[in-house]
């Protein structure tokens, strides 16, 4: 008899024996969905390994094969790998990958809709009686007429007339399914391919020899803000379709996939598979079915996007590689997009192109070094020149306005400027909310989270202290909660928020959108925004860094930055790379099309050497420099870092195991350099108090493989958690 070793949804960190039937040894294959019986109940799970023999007395079967959600022999593969990698269970990892959907599939929601009742002719001449006395029975006959089924919610507000021709029975009521695909369901102008530049056609034959030849390279597509990256994905996609192979696009942002979406299927007239978080459970398991089916062949989609099950995947692309979103650092697997990315192109021999105007230094060093292939693209593809920067003091600009402002006069007389001609504005500030903080006069305590290590931050719209880490929401409350004062209390801080009703003040007249997480909670919000400022209804668009992400509005010519200066004040060897990258993509957003551009940066440390270069706005001179100190100091590309977070309800407990920890890490990595333990930014998030460990390797996939047996070997109480980050991006 051969056994299965199954994992299940319920236990992540574990397997299970159970046996295989007769009937099903010939079908059963590691990555096979099957249904077991665990604690007398049905679940679906997979297996992870067939084996000759098993330590259990007894074990169940295996109750049945399911045909569907099965993960081919290389997504597999990837997932063991990742584990190793990750210091993650493979169980674990493999329940990343997959989409909840697949193993609790939802149920389908429907809604109900009118459809006629009666033959056409009939409800025509029906129409035209009731026009005279019924006008509005007249409408929903014609509405009907006009889009059969018709979803009953269109015609809400005639709900009488609707009951009145039911009971007449000229129309009845159906179920039908509820459709929710975001842009998938609209028509799109064709659009031609655009002729490319010399270096974008330098790029894309490069790409395209390996892509015909089958052959695995990392490509970093190295190109500025305007020069073309987008047409060459676009053309590199459809060279895949035309040898017969899928591809796959990954981008950072839920707002950056509506872009591309309509991008897509304005080129190319086969469905498009879209993968991110914003999408419902039955869209997911949708889609997810038709690429098992082999009946989707382009898929975009944000981070989990990268284990899309397609048949015939001959290309991976990755645009703006250095972004943090690619990486998960809440929850094990630790994984970062990009790097699992390249991972799967040399499982699969197949192009892996990452695209970015300021790539991570790691990948750059990469490329430098011959590990990844460089292309570099140094012109617009409209050849209208970048932007000019100017750097404006604020100490000055206070001096004239004889205290605080958040505008300088140049930034002002820009937008007034800008809004006369027809022209739009972006202002870049990242911090979210009205006020950062509510301070008491009296005990001079800011109103904190209870459950986190942070102020509460108060959102004007809603009249609320809202937590940004573990989303607590409560009003202001009149009395101080430390020393019980009543209504003593100021404010501190501010961001979008107030930025934008600031502006609204200083120029009433002038149209403004805000976006950041506050604005694009609900679905499909980013495309309402994105929309509606692309097509002028809107003078200035204020946001956070999604704002700063390959967006393209042909009729932004000013971008101001506000105080950019604020994250090069965190304790981080990555802060420089970070400002910069912000700075130079925020800037990449002016003068895109045929108008001329400007970008204001407002800072109080207009010599800072990072803002200096930004402003240069060229790439080359701040890598050779921020090189040089990431090798003096060991720091990543020069070592890897694994980070690893210990957290408990009680502080003591969280400190007497981060010191054992410590400990056995000193006793199993002799030679590689362990980190004191230290405090994180927020020492207390979500009620749990928080230490970490960092640890510096030149041998990651050693460390990596001992850290995880140290998990394995220390019983730790059920209140304690680790969580290993491998490849972290912040120390903090």
């Amino acid at each position: 008899m051969k056994y299965a070793l199954i994992a299940l949804p319920e236990h992540p960190t574990m397997a299970f024996d159970y046996s295989i039937p007769k009937d099903l040894e010939e079908t059963l294959f590691t990555g096979s969905r099957v249904e077991v019986f665990f604690r007398k109940k049905r679940k679906v799970g997979y297996v992870i390994k067939i084996k000759e023999r098993t330590e259990f007395a007894t074990v169940l079967p295996i109750s049945a094969h399911l045909q569907e959600g099965s993960v081919s022999s290389s997504l597999l593969s990837l997932a063991e790998w990742m584990a190793l990698y990750y210091c993650a269970p493979l169980s674990k990892v493999l329940f990343t990958m997959i989409p909840s959907s697949i193993l609790n599939p939802p149920e389908e929601r429907t809604q109900l809709a009118l459809v006629l009742a009666r033959a056409q002719k009939e409800t025509l001449e029906e129409i035209a009686k009731l026009r005279a006395c019924f006008p509005k029975r007249a409408l929903v006959l014609e509405k009907t007429l006009q889009k059969t089924p018709l979803p009953l919610q269109e015609v809400a507000r005639f709900r009488s007339q609707v009951a009145t021709l039911c009971k007449q029975k000229w129309l009845k009521k159906t179920a039908i399914p509820r459709a929710s695909e975001l842009l998938l369901q609209e028509e799109f102008f064709p659009s031609k391919k655009k002729s490319l530049t010399l270096e974008q056609k330098n790029a894309y034959l490069t790409i395209t020899q390996a892509l015909e030849e089958r052959r695995f390279r990392s490509f970093l597509l190295h190109g500025i803000t305007g020069s073309g990256k987008t047409e060459v994905y676009l053309q590199l996609t459809e060279k895949a379709r035309l040898l017969g192979k899928d591809a796959l696009i990954l981008v950072p942002e839920v707002a950056l996939t509506s872009q591309l979406i309509e991008k897509f299927r304005s080129r190319f007239q086969e469905p498009i598979g879209i993968i991110h978080h914003q999408r419902s459970p039955k869209e997911k398991l949708s889609d997810w079915k038709k690429m098992e089916r082999g009946e989707l062949h382009i898929v975009l989609g944000a981070r989990s996007a990268v284990f899309a099950p397609l048949k015939n995947l001959g290309i991976i692309i990755i645009d703006e590689e250095h972004d943090s979103s690619y990486k998960q650092s809440e929850e094990m697997p630790t994984y970062n997009a990009r790097d699992v990315a390249i991972k799967r192109g040399s499982l699969l021999s197949l192009p892996v192109v990452l695209g970015s105007a300021t790539p991570s230094l790691e990948t750059y060093y990469k490329a430098k070094s011959g590990k990844y292939t460089l292309l570099s693209m140094k012109e617009r593809a409209t050849s209208s020149p970048l932007a000019p920067i100017t750097m404006i003091s604020m100490e000055k600009e206070y001096e004239k306005a004889g205290g605080f402002t958040h505008f300088s006069a140049p930034l002002i007389e820009g937008i007034k400027k800008r809004a006369e001609k027809g022209e739009q504005t972006l202002l870049f500030f990242n911090r979210r909310g009205y006020r950062t903080s509510r301070v008491c006069l009296k005990c001079n305590k800011p109103l904190r989270c209870s459950s986190c290590d942070i102020s509460l931050t108060f959102h004007k719209k809603e009249n609320l202290m809202r937590c940004h880490l573990c989303h607590f929401q409560t009003k202001p409350p009149r009395n101080c909660p430390y020393c019980n004062a009543l209504d003593l209390v100021t404010y501190k801080g501010f961001g979008t928020e107030h930025i934008e009703r600031s502006l609204k003040a200083l120029l009433p007249t002038i149209r403004t959108l805000r976006m950041d997480r506050d604005t694009t909670q609900k679905k499909g919000s980013h495309e309402e925004l994105f929309r509606a400022f692309r097509s002028g209804k809107a003078d200035v668009l204020i946001g956070t860094q999604m704002i700063a992400k390959g967006f393209h509005f042909p009729a932004v010519t000013l971008v101001g930055i506000l105080h950019p200066e604020r994250t090069l004040f965190l304790p981080d060897f990555r802060a420089p790379e970070t400002v910069f990258q912000l700075v130079t993509q925020v800037a990449g957003r002016a003068g895109r099309a045929d108008l001329k551009g400007e970008v204001l940066i407002q800072t109080h440390l207009p010599e800072d050497p990072t803002l200096l270069l930004a402003q240069k706005q060229d790439y080359t001179p701040f890598y050779e420099e921020a090189i040089e100190g990431r090798k003096l100091f060991l720091y990543p590309p020069f070592s890897r870092m694994i980070k690893v977070l210990i957290s408990s309800p009680k502080q003591n407990e969280t400190r007497l195991w981060a010191e054992r920890f410590h400990q056995k890490l000193g006793e199993k990595l002799q030679k590689e350099h362990i980190y004191p333990i230290t405090e994180p930014a927020h020492e207390k998030v979500c009620g749990r108090f928080r230490l970490h460990i960092l640890i510096r390797t030149g041998q990651i996939n050693k460390t990596s493989l001992l850290v995880k047996a140290l998990l394995t070997e220390i019983k730790m109480p059920r209140s304690l958690r680790i969580l290993v980050d491998v490849d972290c991006l912040s120390t903090l």
